[in-house]
């Protein structure tokens, strides 16, 4: 059992040494290899290719579509994620001059 939003559900564990090419998994499962473990979440399926890579198909489930209003609190998020963004750019340049000149 593995929770997700909304609760727990019955989840299959899969080794992906085991996995051919066109296998699908229906979500809730978890695909695990040597060095990783893969969470396919409810409403999404996992495809694996012909080289044996992993595709995650995901389903339509409930969308939140963004409108135009703002959200005070979103837009404050934002702005200090984007500040930040700036000033670790400035720190980088600033340094990356003092080495280079």
């Amino acid at each position: 059992m593995v929770y997700f939003e909304g609760g727990y559900h019955k989840t299959n564990i899969y080794l992906m040494k085991e996995l051919k090419f066109k296998h699908e998994i229906q979500g809730p499962a978890i695909i695990m290899d040597q060095l990783s473990t893969i969470l396919v979440e409810p409403d999404c399926t996992a495809v694996i290719s012909r080289t044996g890579n992993i595709k995650i198909r995901v389903g339509a489930g409930d969308l939140n579509r963004v409108g135009t209003e703002l959200d005070p609190i979103q837009l404050s998020i934002f702005s200090h994620r984007f500040m930040s963004i700036a000033e670790q750019m400035g720190r980088y340049v600033g340094v990356y001059s003092i080495y280079h000149k």
